[in-house]
């Protein structure tokens, strides 16, 4: 995939670092409890219901400034430990346990203490002694909170957890020390506003990729939580509010516009391409692809004929907007989107289409395929900003060239 002419850095607005009035958390909070009974899994998707996930098991709103991660739904029992004493509440806040370890059970809509059956209700496992709380051996700072689903013997489980304390689990799962101290600054914004602007719309976030990866105390490192500390409060905003704000691995060269890949994009905020020329040293900035014609074929559905021709719908950035593909005996449209979940389904990462950046072709019954970048291109390319950092920026800088349209803003 190329651009041609090559793109040029985007000269962005400078932005100020400033205090603004603020949606406090306890407003986030309440507009959370209205909601909990709504799923949508969050980007970079686009928003399905989460699979074996109740509305129903957890309905009221963390506390202000607290994150509720959900980490897991589950069918086996699991196992609470600490290093001390916790102490194991009802919905009702009545205690119904003290201890160091505990196991709970799903049962048809009820949880079960070591056996004792507690009822349909949330149970909540808090620390007495700072000690943190330990999941099937998985570390977690805050209390953990778990509920039944009706009907069915199953669980969720859920952390909440300070904000700033979730982010040190966040940080080194979405992007490595080595990309330097400015980089992983600049992560941290976009990542504590990711989860303020989720928080406002649903009220949790997840633990994995459909939010963002939370790994808690095993996954923290000494760089990423400087990191989060030197940007204490720092979040992106657009009319005082945060944004969605989108990261990915490698641009190849140039992001692409929020509202040529999400329907939900906000209108003002990134919504031009922005050259990045400093991802280059990513090894996912170029690759190429060969797929036989017949599996080619088979994965659009085709079936076995001779393929006669592939046209591509691209966008301003370059990335396909759709594609078609003919052969002697049919034809099929996908979009751009689609044409890559198709021919990566089930393959390993060094055969999987890793952007819709693409520049397909056939030759002697192989379909070639040359692509540039990792995921959907919007916000900030982390390769690149790791390369900008190297050359200088500060994170504040980074900010500015891959979030047109918003500003850092200070959580008071």
């Amino acid at each position: 995939m190329s651009v041609h002419p090559p793109p040029r850095p985007a000269e962005d607005p400078r932005v100020r670092v400033r205090r603004v009035a603020w949606i406090g958390l306890a407003a986030l909070a309440t507009l959370a409890v209205a909601a909990c009974l709504d799923l949508p899994v969050s980007p970079p998707r686009p928003a399905v219901p989460a699979s074996g996930v109740s509305a129903s098991a957890v309905v009221d709103a963390p506390p202000p400034g607290v994150i509720r991660v959900r980490l897991k739904s589950t069918s086996v029992p699991a196992a609470i430990t600490s290093a001390g004493t916790f102490v194991l509440s009802d919905a009702q806040g009545r205690v119904v346990g003290r201890t160091a370890s505990a196991q709970i059970t799903p049962g048809p809509g009820t949880l079960l203490l070591d056996g004792r059956d507690l009822g349909p209700g949330v149970i909540t496992a808090q620390p007495l002694d700072g000690s943190p709380l330990a999941l099937d051996g998985k570390v977690y700072r805050g209390s953990l909170r778990l509920g039944p689903l009706p009907a069915v013997p199953r669980l969720n489980v859920e952390n909440d957890v300070a904000l700033d304390d979730y982010l040190l689990g966040v940080l080194p799962r979405e992007m490595p020390d080595r990309f330097g101290l400015e980089a992983l600054k600049a992560q941290a914004v976009a990542a504590r506003t990711y989860a303020l602007y989720e928080v406002s719309r649903r009220g949790w976030v997840f633990a994995d990729t459909r939010s963002q990866v939370y790994g808690g105390i095993d996954a923290e490192s000494a760089l990423s939580s400087r990191a989060v500390r030197e940007t204490r409060g720092q979040v992106l905003t657009a009319d005082g509010t945060p944004i969605k704000a989108w990261f990915h691995s490698t641009c190849g060269g140039l992001t692409a516009p929020a509202a040529e890949m999400f329907a939900d994009a906000q209108r003002g905020v990134l919504d031009r391409a922005v050259g990045c020329p400093d991802c280059r040293a990513s090894p996912y900035h170029s690759w190429t692809r060969r797929f036989p014609t017949d599996q080619f074929l088979h994965s659009l559905g085709l079936g076995q004929q001779p393929l006669t021709s592939l046209h591509l719908e691209t966008d301003p950035s370059g990335r396909a907007r759709s594609v078609e593909v003919a052969g002697t005996a049919g034809k099929a449209r996908v979009d751009g989107e689609s044409f890559r979940s198709r021919l990566s389904s089930g393959r390993p990462l060094k055969q999987q289409l890793l952007s819709t950046w693409i520049t397909p072709r056939i030759e002697s019954g192989t379909v070639v395929i040359d692509g540039r970048g990792w995921g959907h291109g919007v916000g900030m390319c982390q390769y690149g900003a790791a390369g900008f950092a190297a050359r200088g920026a500060t994170h504040d800088a980074i900010l500015r060239r891959y979030y047109p349209g918003a500003e850092v803003t200070r959580l008071p």
